[in-house]
């Protein structure tokens, strides 16, 4: 039987202490930045935060894995966050129902592409098969990611930074393609936000409206869904 002493278990409440700490701090201040600079995309608080938290772990000259082990509750955290945006997708179920051949059609041909435009140009490159495991999660939410990576064996440090990235372009690219096209129906929009941006296209989308909320919450949980499902099949096929 293994015997946990207090000195391994005071250094454990002072990694969680202190990485939480870290965290939080970055985020509020990439919250800060981001609403002073009127919801500038670019100054989004996940890229922000993470720049911070990065500089801070270099200054502190900080174990990485010390900051991992100390954000294992936050990672866990991520699971129920991503449930809880099932609120706005039920407010919305109604109009969801008349939706249901398109948005299971988007969702397909979404998801693949978004899939096959990720690991064809790196293989091109000549990337690694461990890189391009990685990559191939690079467009469904973090939590989905990081799990769809371990599955296939890929990093998910750089899964998880594949995903933020593609967030952020996501975010910085739809007002000007919405613009282009001309799409101002909500639906099309969060439709578009949650399936392309994931994650960070869904918190965009709740700052428009419920229902670009609800429709970014339904491809996002959707997109995770059939990813998950067809990506250890793609990679068999590619690879």
């Amino acid at each position: 039987m293994r015997v946990i002493s207090i000195d391994n278990l005071l250094i454990g409440l002072i990694a969680i202490c202190a990485a939480t700490a870290l965290t939080a701090g970055g985020y509020l201040i990439g919250l800060f930045c981001y609403r002073r600079s009127n919801h500038f995309s670019l100054l989004h608080p996940v890229p922000v935060a993470s720049l911070l938290i990065a500089g801070f772990i270099v200054l502190l000259a900080m174990p990485a894995n010390y900051y991992e082990q100390g954000c294992a509750l936050l990672r866990w955290l991520l699971g129920p966050a991503t449930v809880a945006l099932a609120l706005p997708l039920y407010q919305q179920l109604q109009k969801i129902r008349a939706l249901l051949k398109p948005v299971t059609i988007g969702i397909v041909v979404g998801s693949v592409l978004a899939i096959v435009t990720a690991l064809l140009p790196a293989q091109w490159f000549s990337a690694t098969d461990v890189v391009l495991r990685s990559l191939a999660s690079k467009s469904v939410t973090t939590p989905i990611a990081i799990a769809v990576a371990d599955d296939i064996d890929g990093l998910i440090s750089l899964a998880a930074g594949a995903v933020i990235l593609t967030g952020i372009l996501g975010i910085c690219i739809a007002p000007w393609i919405f613009k282009l096209c001309r799409i101002s129906d909500p639906r099309a929009k969060g439709f578009a936000l949650g399936l392309a941006a994931h994650g960070i296209g869904t918190a965009k989308a709740l700052e428009e409206s419920p229902q670009c909320a609800a429709f970014a919450t339904l491809s996002l949980c959707l997109t995770g869904l059939f990813s998950s499902l067809i990506i250890p099949a793609l990679i068999i096929w590619l690879l």
